[in-house]
């Protein structure tokens, strides 16, 4: 039968007080079990800075490349910063710095930051970085020195040579290479003769035996210039080709080296902490979320137990549940005993 939302209200309200000690017992057990959580589980703190990486003109913050260049998207950019913050070449020096010396404490370490840093942002110049732990003491330093080693390794040294750079030099070296051996090559060429002139060869005529060596050796000498030839076509495409990489490469070094005169990763002066680490006050949650989770979990396990409790059992209170059970409808009920003797 169809029953009013009042009428399932109703039966609901009677169904979770005939079962009140199902809803009450779940809550009385959590309730000590939240308050003893709030007392002895650890607290989690949060330690956070804010970098502003800021550059002059339209050239993006987080690459060193010309205005024009479009290839890297905000969240590759942002990916790469997160790679580099959690690469071993910054945490091992995080772990040094802290004079960690013992390999297994080391490599748990290692691991820790690795869980409890990470760094957030939209691409644009601004980043933030955080180091979460239990013990707020000492979490700002830590946080502190995570950010000195990750600003090391996003400005590098400027003494040193970057990609473009190592690569016209090898492709320089390539083509000093290529030209000295097309020099050895054409002194080859030039230092061979033939085996004697068809005069020379003519004149031996007579002589059966050195008429055939001269030819054998002037066929030969023919097959060697014609394979010296050879190689120095082919060494010349190779020259040709070495060389229009170089010219490309050494337009890009000059473009680079323009517009890096602008870029935060050759400026560090333009990186600037807003907010600098220190050690959090309070902790990202409060303790009585444990015991206010306790009872919340109480409550469902109780009202899960009484509805339980309820569905299985198939005896009939109301005059609905009878008419439903026989299929005719209740012309009449006699009340509780206690009642018709009062």
């Amino acid at each position: 039968m169809t029953r009013s939302p009042a009428q399932v209200t109703g039966l609901l309200l009677q169904a979770s007080w005939r079962r009140r000690w199902l809803l009450l017992v779940p809550l009385l057990i959590m309730t000590p079990v939240g308050i003893a959580a709030s007392k002895y589980m650890p607290l989690n703190y949060v330690s956070r800075s804010l970098l502003m990486l800021q550059e002059s003109g339209d050239i993006s913050p987080l690459t060193r490349e010309p205005i024009n260049a479009q290839f890297v998207s905000n969240s590759e950019r942002l990916e790469a910063l997160r790679a580099l913050l959690l690469s071993d070449a910054v945490l091992t020096g995080v772990v040094q710095d802290l004079n960690i010396t013992e390999p297994k404490a080391r490599a748990e370490k290692l691991q820790q930051l690795r869980e409890t840093v990470r760094l957030e942002g939209d691409g644009g110049a601004f980043v933030e970085i955080f180091h979460s732990g239990p013990n707020p003491v000492g979490l700002g330093q830590e946080l502190r020195t995570v950010i000195l080693r990750f600003l090391d390794a996003l400005v590098p040294d400027q003494s040193r040579p970057d990609a473009v750079t190592l690569l016209a030099e090898k492709h320089q070296r390539d083509l000093a290479s290529q030209e000295l051996l097309k020099t050895q090559l054409e002194a080859k060429l030039a230092s061979s003769t033939s085996a004697g002139t068809e005069t020379d060869i003519a004149k031996l005529a007579g002589n059966g035996g050195q008429f055939e060596a001269a030819r054998a050796q002037q066929q030969k000498t023919i097959a060697d210039r014609d394979q010296v030839q050879r190689e120095l076509a082919a060494l010349e495409s190779k020259i040709q080709a070495t060389r229009a990489q170089l010219e490309v490469t050494q337009q890009r070094l000059r473009s680079v080296r323009l517009a890096s005169a602008q870029g935060v990763l050759r400026a560090p002066e333009l990186i600037r902490m807003i907010d600098p680490p220190r050690d959090p006050e309070f902790p990202t949650r409060s303790a009585r979320i444990y015991l206010l989770a306790s009872l919340a979990a109480g409550a469902l396990l109780g009202i899960a137990l009484a509805s339980i409790s309820e569905f299985l059992d198939t005896s009939l209170r109301t005059p609905e549940e009878f008419a439903d059970a026989v299929g005719a409808p209740v012309i009449a009920r006699i009340g509780r005993a206690g009642a018709a003797l009062s």
